[in-house]
């Protein structure tokens, strides 16, 4: 009996159970649609009354399909809320896009800013440098109008030059940029006046490769470029490193000379040795070379260097035969052969 009864209640337990999920179920669908209802009327708004509303949807099934009025306005103040929200979100990504607008021109106007400031220091940078440049350059002037001689100091001109008008016109110079100035323009002076000098020598007939000082000096001291290159013991010692060089690039000349001479061979110091004939024949050929006269004047010095040439040429031995890419083919030659009987 009591077996009977358990499942008997258990039976009930499980009808009341389905019947309340089936009312549930029926009791959402109906809210769903409901709210489907809502959705529908795009009048509604966030600040839509119920009570002043409710009124348009009686009819509706859907409406009636909601038994309880508390629960109609339930979900009324739910789809209410959904509106809100939805408004937010709007508003909400309105303002995200006014904010990027706002932060790109903010952007926008620093990166214009920063283009604007570095042109701006471009072109004050430009415009020192013109003014530095218009500084020197007339400064420069000053110098080559004031200064001539070479033999002066920085601490004496200085006074001087700052009594010309031009020393505050140079005024964008710190006293080391002009002392540099000065360093270089006094520089340049005795480089000009050395130049002169060296061609003063070059043009004075008589002054040879062994001539000394003492023998120069009597045919250049009346010429001005004599009397504007520095003192005596400098002129000397000018005299002494252009007589060095000059001699070397005769002697560098000469042995080029003999490098040309295609009559001196390998064979040509053993025949020297045999006959001075030979010697005589080369002799004849370079002498018509100014190269070679140049040092007429130290014929011991052109002895050796004829000697040493020869003598390395012995040591080469023969030059190399021409390879078969050097010499001419035959239909080459036949070619040349018939151009020279046109």
């Amino acid at each position: 009996m009591r077996e009977r009864e358990s499942l008997f209640l258990d039976y009930i337990g499980d009808v009341r159970s389905r019947q309340k999920e089936k009312h549930r179920s029926h009791a959402e669908k109906n809210a769903k649609k409901f709210l489907e209802m809502l959705a529908e009327d795009k009048s509604l708004k966030t600040d839509s009354c119920w009570k002043e509303v409710k009124g348009r949807f009686s009819d509706d099934t859907r409406y009636r399909g909601v038994h309880h009025s508390h629960q109609r306005e339930e979900l009324f103040q739910q789809h209410i809320a959904s509106l809100d929200g939805g408004a937010n979100g709007e508003k909400k990504k309105e303002r995200e896009r006014l904010d990027r607008i706002e932060a790109s021109l903010r952007e926008r106007a620093r990166q214009v800013e920063a283009t604007r400031t570095d042109l701006a220091r471009e072109v004050m940078k430009e415009r020192v440098h013109h003014y530095k440049e218009e500084a020197v350059r007339c400064f420069v002037s000053l110098l080559a109008e004031m200064i001539k001689r070479t033999d002066l100091e920085w601490s004496s001109v200085s006074q001087v030059l700052e009594k010309d008008s031009r020393w505050i016109e140079a005024d964008m110079l710190d006293d080391t940029e002009k002392e540099k100035l000065f360093c270089d323009h006094i520089q340049q002076l005795e480089e000009r006046k050395l130049t002169q000098f060296r061609a003063l020598l070059d043009e004075t007939p008589g002054v040879s490769l062994t001539s000394t000082w003492k023998e120069v000096k009597k045919l250049v001291r009346n010429d001005v470029r004599y009397e504007k290159f520095g003192s005596d013991s400098q002129r000397k010692e000018a005299y002494k490193d252009y007589t060095e060089q000059r001699t070397q690039s005769a002697k560098d000349n000469f042995e080029a000379l003999l490098v040309e001479t295609r009559m001196i061979t390998h064979k040509s110091r053993a025949r020297c040795n045999q006959s001075s004939h030979h010697r005589k024949e080369i002799m004849d050929i370079l002498k018509n070379d100014r190269r070679y006269l140049i040092l007429d004047c130290m014929p011991e010095e052109q002895r050796l260097i004829l000697d040493s040439y020869m003598i390395k040429l012995e040591l080469r031995g023969p030059p190399p035969p021409l390879t078969s890419c050097e010499q001419p083919d035959r239909l080459t030659l036949l070619r040349r052969e018939q151009e020279g009987r046109r």
